[in-house]
C-alpha cells in the first residue's frame, strides 16, 4: 500500500471508491479517469490534513496491540476517551475501540532528483 492510499480506507474514501466503482461498472466513467480521481483524492487528503487542520485532540485509552511495519505505525486501543485540546469545555467522548494508523510524513513528500 502506498502511504497516501491510507485515506481510501476512511468513510469518505470508501464512499468515493464505491461511487467510482458503480460509475465504471455502469459505463458512465472511464476506469483511467476513476483512477485519476482516486489519486487526486489521496493527494488532497494529505494536503488538507497538513495545511488546514490546526486543532489537537488528546486521547487516553488502553493499548491492546501495536505494530510497526514499512514505516507505518498501527495502534489498536480500547476504552478510549477523546478530548479536543482547543476547547476548554470538559466534554469527553468515550469510544469502545479505536485504530490509529500513522506514517512518517517525510515519506509522503516527493523526492527531488539531484541537479547535475
Amino acid at each position: 500500500m502506498v502511504a497516501l492510499e491510507i485515506y481510501r480506507n476512511t468513510s469518505i474514501g470508501r464512499a468515493l471508491t464505491d461511487a467510482l466503482g458503480e460509475m465504471v461498472s455502469s459505463g458512465k466513467l472511464d476506469p483511467l479517469l476513476a483512477l485519476q480521481v482516486l489519486l487526486h483524492f489521496d493527494e488532497s487528503m494529505c494536503a488538507a490534513l497538513e495545511n488546514k487542520v490546526t486543532s489537537r485532540f488528546i486521547f487516553k485509552g488502553n493499548l491492546r496491540t501495536y505494530r510497526y511495519c514499512d514505516s507505518v505505525w498501527t495502534f489498536n486501543l480500547r476504552d478510549v476517551t477523546f478530548r479536543n485540546g482547543d476547547i476548554s469545555e470538559d466534554r469527553n467522548n468515550l469510544m469502545s475501540w479505536v485504530k490509529i494508523v500513522a506514517c512518517d510524513s517525510n515519506l509522503l513528500k516527493p523526492k527531488v532528483p539531484p541537479q547535475q
